[in-house]
């Protein structure tokens, strides 16, 4: 009846319990033997859908955040989508790991994507030469530890993000982004700006923890 296919949830002491609803998210196999892993904290889900082919796998790790209509679409074979903990997206992020067979989106610790971000692992539609060999294959995507993708930003296949890194809103990310702690933006995206870090805390809140404080 369900060829296989599992939805685990994994408490902090690493036991795993096989559950059939998670709220706030909607999954969709389209195989068999394809997983999703979702571990405590449990991030919350609002209006998510996940689409897994035949020996895929989603695995989130925990998260006190939220994501709020997260697609994302792995509607072919042993495609893979690795979340680190602490992840957080904003409305109607896509990921779109399809067409292609053997392709995965790797995403690291204390990342956090603004809305409408598109991570996509192929061009979904051949480009080849005159001897009719392909020349546009898919190609994984990595994005490391602690990195903010603002709002509208494009991720195309093969790039590899450095950690602590900003990408600024409506960038298209062709190639590796190389540096550490630097801000790139663009289209195509470029390096702006090295030796800067980023906090999930607004400016003024930011600000006020290094305020000396007043003698009373």
């Amino acid at each position: 009846m369900f060829n296989n296919n599992k939805i685990y949830k994994v408490t902090k002491e690493g036991k795993k319990k096989r559950v059939f609803f998670i709220s706030g998210l909607k999954v969709s196999f389209k195989g068999k033997n394809a997983t999703v892993i979702i571990h405590e904290p449990y991030i919350k889900f609002k209006k998510c859908k996940f689409i897994l082919g035949e020996n895929s796998t989603i695995e989130i790790q925990g998260s006190m955040h939220a994501s709020n209509r997260l697609f994302v679409d792995m509607n072919t074979k042993n495609s893979k989508c690795l979340i680190g903990k602490n992840f957080s997206s904003s409305k109607n992020c896509s990921f779109l790991i399809y067409v292609e067979p053997n392709l995965k989106i790797v995403i690291g610790d204390e990342c956090m994507f603004g809305e409408d971000v598109t991570l996509r692992t192929s061009d979904a539609h051949r480009i080849y030469n005159n001897k009719n060999e392909i020349i546009n294959k898919g190609k994984d995507i990595l994005i490391k530890n602690h990195c903010w993708l603002a709002t509208d930003v494009t991720i195309l296949k093969g790039v590899t993000i450095e950690e602590n890194s900003v990408v600024a809103a409506k960038s298209v990310v062709t190639k590796n982004l190389e540096f550490k702690n630097s801000l790139y933006a663009g289209v195509p995206c470029v390096l702006k700006k090295q030796g800067i870090n980023w906090d999930r805390k607004s400016p003024n809140d930011f600000i006020s923890q290094y305020e000396p404080k007043t003698k009373e």
